[in-house]
């Protein structure tokens, strides 16, 4: 809506009804003198129902069993050492499950658009190792973590002969590999008396590859960058049971290059951005608190260009774009019971 106009096109108004059923099952076993192993087993059914800006309806349900493994060993009273092996499934976003068809020329070069209601959920399967490192009475940790998923049914836009027309629909076409080193600390810089003071962060090293469906190539996952850092400080008075904080995270400038299902190659470049988020936190009781979130207090823009080629290398086209948000407010309250 601007200035009391909605300025929305059919394509931006549609409605997903989401219903979610989950269980989950584990149990910790002592496996040894400081070593514990916790299998589970969680049961997620997903039912969804897509109504476009048409009112043509579909609808999709998924149900899937996540089993997963956690090893604990408490190599010293303040050092752990943990692994894991995990199975997971993650649905599509909910503007790629839209069905409306937006009409363009309808050619393998300006294909129709479209979202897709019959996405089934990406399916990983990753392993962790990890240590982590308590200090100052178990106030402060100190951990690292490494990882690897293989993903399965990786969501991924690709355009294909729909009757006489080509359509670029987000499908599950693709395998991806994810692997990478997270760091995370909460180090106390004052625990004295009534108040305390903690400087929190996390540092993550991102690497992925995506197998392109069309040409059987791998390539860098789109809009992931390499890096991701985020530092903070909190502070609670500990007597009234108020918490204040701040978190500031950074992304650098990147670029990833990689074929479009076209064959057509596509170098594209996004800029740097820090985000600054602040909150405040009134605890009641043990299983009752109150939050007040800003995010993206300094409302980032998100600038984005991209250049294509041709087989033979030639220039093909390019494009560039600029995203601004605002900051958001959230007032949430919960209750544990």
């Amino acid at each position: 809506t601007e200035n009391g106009a909605d300025k929305s096109v059919l394509g931006d108004r549609y409605r997903i009804e989401e219903r979610r059923l989950i269980g989950y099952v584990q149990d910790e076993w002592r496996v040894g003198h400081k070593h514990w192993l916790t299998p589970g087993l969680r049961v997620e059914q997903i039912r969804r129902v897509a109504t476009d800006g048409t009112g043509m309806v579909r609808e999709s349900d998924h149900t899937a069993p996540q089993p997963s493994v956690h090893y604990r060993w408490e190599a010293q009273p303040n050092l752990n050492l943990r692994a894991s092996w995990s199975r997971t499934q993650r649905l599509g976003k909910y503007d790629q499950v839209n069905p409306l068809v937006t009409g363009k020329s309808g050619t393998l070069l300006d294909p129709d658009t479209a979202g897709n209601p019959n996405l089934r959920p990406e399916r990983s399967q990753g392993v962790e190792l990890g240590l982590e490192r308590f200090f100052e009475g178990m106030r402060g940790v100190v951990g690292a973590n490494a990882y690897y998923r293989d993903v399965k049914d990786y969501i991924q836009n690709s355009t294909q002969l729909e009757g006489s027309r080509y359509v670029q629909r987000p499908r599950n076409v693709a395998e991806a590999r994810f692997w990478g080193l997270e760091l995370d600390w909460r180090i106390p810089i004052a625990h004295k008396g009534a108040h305390a003071l903690n400087f929190t962060g996390s540092h993550a090293e991102l690497r992925g590859r995506s197998l392109n469906a069309a040409t059987r190539t791998y390539g860098d996952i789109k809009d992931m960058p390499p890096r991701i850092t985020s530092v903070g400080l909190d502070w609670t008075h500990r007597p009234t049971k108020w918490s204040v904080g701040a978190s500031v995270s950074h992304q650098p400038a990147f670029t990833t290059d990689g074929l479009n299902d076209d064959g057509v190659r596509e170098v594209k470049h996004r800029n740097a951005s820090t985000l600054l988020d602040l909150y405040v936190t009134k605890v009641f009781s043990p299983t009752a608190e109150l939050r007040l979130v800003a995010k993206n207090v300094l409302s980032v823009k998100k600038r984005e260009s991209a250049v294509k080629y041709a087989s033979n290398g030639s220039f093909a086209g390019g494009e560039a774009k600029t995203e601004t948000s605002n900051p958001t407010l959230y007032l949430t309250y919960e209750a544990r019971f």
